[in-house]
């Protein structure tokens, strides 16, 4: 008896190996890891829901953020995952299924997508995987050139700055009716393959921007909550000054969204030192205005005196004169948006 008994207790550990063995297979071991929600699509409608998912070798998992636009708090959920033949399934502690659908890898298996339905909807869901690299290509000043939210320039001036540690800075004017109340903040960023992964100090929950960078400019691309869509442009700053902007300027004429102007031009001097000091001096302005600049990429970055850490941003030409175009603000009795300015200056020394 006791020999058989030995037989049966064998027989069941080879057995329990066998499955246990059996449901590790069905775990598509590549997906463990951190991942951060880049997007979510529901019945079509892209959401920038930040999340969080741990998901765990033996098939358990924690999921940490927004899984509904109209969620006000973000919510905390155990569950388990189980694959087969790329289709993963979710199940929740009492073994009830939360969903099931299918999966696929993309860029060096960094990025994954879930397709399912519940509840009658049709979901899509993308995330990056967390790695903790860090581009080097990022680390410097950035100054922002262009926002737009769902294809409309939004009124900010912002610059970025990431140090070579994951450490991160930035300064922020969201509104220009009072462009000197600047906004600064610390994040950590960290990238992986072409996903920039930004937690800001305080938060749990990372922002996903997709970018490219190169040749001094960084763009990229991130979706909000209410199913907006953000697209952005960054030039570097590298303290650098064109020496053709170098010397005393003088406002010959300017035009607005293109057309010359019928307001007379006042007199106005532009100096631009080869310290990067400078100064803009016109009877419109009762006074000097005075600032430091640098320049890149056919930009001038202009530091106004008492707010070293945010620059307006102008493209600028330099031939028999310099010509300055910049988008700036307007306040007029039909709203507040942008307007294109167009300076045009002779050198005089």
């Amino acid at each position: 008896m006791k020999k058989s008994f030995f037989i049966v207790i064998g027989l069941a550990a080879m057995l329990f190996g066998a499955l246990s063995c059996e449901i590790e297979e069905n775990l598509d071991q590549d997906m463990v890891g951190i991942w951060h929600r880049i997007y979510m699509t529901i019945d079509g409608v892209q959401y920038g829901l930040p999340s969080v998912v741990f998901l765990n070798e033996d098939g358990t998992g924690t999921g940490d953020g927004f899984d509904d636009p109209e969620q006000e708090a973000p919510g905390h959920n155990v569950f388990n995952w189980d694959t087969d033949d790329n289709i993963m399934t979710v199940t929740d502690e009492d073994d009830s299924t939360i969903w099931s659908g299918d999966y696929t890898f993309s860029e060096e298996e960094n990025v994954i997508q879930f397709n399912y339905s519940l509840d009658g909807e049709t979901y899509v869901e993308k995330y990056v995987r967390y790695t903790g690299e860090k581009d080097a290509a990022l680390i410097g000043d950035w100054v922002l050139i262009e926002l737009q939210s769902n294809g409309e320039r939004q009124l900010t001036l912002e610059k970025l700055t990431f140090a070579a540690n994951g450490d991160g800075e930035n300064y922020l004017v969201e509104d220009l009716e009072d462009s000197t109340d600047v906004e600064t903040g610390i994040f950590n960023w960290m990238t992986t393959g072409q996903y920039l992964i930004v937690i800001s100090d305080g938060d749990q929950y990372a922002m996903v921007v997709q970018y490219n960078v190169g040749d001094d400019e960084l763009t990229g691309t991130s979706y909000g909550m209410d199913d907006t869509t953000e697209t952005y442009t960054f030039v570097k700053d590298v303290g650098e000054h064109d020496p053709a902007g170098e010397g005393t300027w003088e406002l010959d004429y300017w035009k607005i969204n293109g057309e010359t102007t019928l307001i007379p031009v006042p007199p106005t001097t532009l100096v631009l030192d080869e310290d990067g000091s400078g100064s803009w001096t016109t009877v419109m302005l009762d006074g000097t205005y005075n600032f430091t600049w640098t320049t890149n990429n056919g930009y001038v970055f202009i530091y106004r005196e008492g707010d070293p850490d945010i620059a307006w941003v102008q493209t600028y030409e330099i031939g028999v004169t310099m010509v300055l175009t910049t988008h700036t603000v307007y306040v007029d009795v039909e709203g507040y948006g942008w307007v294109t300015v167009e300076y045009t200056l002779t050198k005089s020394s």
